[in-house]
C-alpha cells in the first residue's frame, strides 16, 4: 500500500482528468516489503477484464524508480504519462503495480480512476 500518490491533473476536485495529447505526472510514495534489484511497471484499465496501457515502459528502474530498492526504506517511483490521441475518452478504473522481476512479489499496487477528456 503507498504512503502517497499524486497524479497532475486537470482538475481539482472529483475523479482526476487527463487531456488527450497532454502529458501528466504519477508520483508515489511507498515503504516495500522486499528487497528488489530490478522492477517492472504494469499500468492497466480495470473494466470488465484488466487492459494492458498501450505504450507504456514496463521497465521501472532507471528514470522511475531508484534500484536496488530497500526493503523497509522510503521509495519514490515517478512516471511521466503520455494521453495518446486514440485512447477512448471515457472514466476507467486504473490499477498499477510494481514487481520485482525476478521473484514476481509485488512491491506495491494501487488504484485510482481517471476521466480522459
Amino acid at each position: 500500500m503507498p504512503r502517497a500518490v499524486f497524479m497532475t491533473c486537470a482538475n481539482r476536485r472529483g475523479v482526476c482528468e487527463v487531456r488527450i495529447g497532454n502529458t501528466h505526472n504519477l508520483r508515489a510514495i511507498f515503504i516495500p516489503d522486499y528487497n528488489a534489484t530490478d522492477v517492472d511497471s504494469y499500468v492497466r484499465w480495470n473494466s470488465w477484464f484488466e487492459v494492458p496501457l498501450p505504450g507504456q515502459n514496463r521497465i521501472a528502474c532507471g528514470a522511475n524508480i531508484a534500484c536496488p530498492v530497500q526493503a523497509g526504506v522510503p521509495t519514490r517511483f515517478t512516471y511521466t504519462l503520455d494521453i495518446q490521441d486514440f485512447w477512448p475518452r471515457n472514466e476507467y478504473p486504473v490499477i498499477w503495480s510494481l514487481t520485482d522481476t525476478k521473484t514476481d512479489e509485488v512491491l506495491v499496487c494501487f488504484k485510482f480512476k481517471i476521466n480522459i477528456v
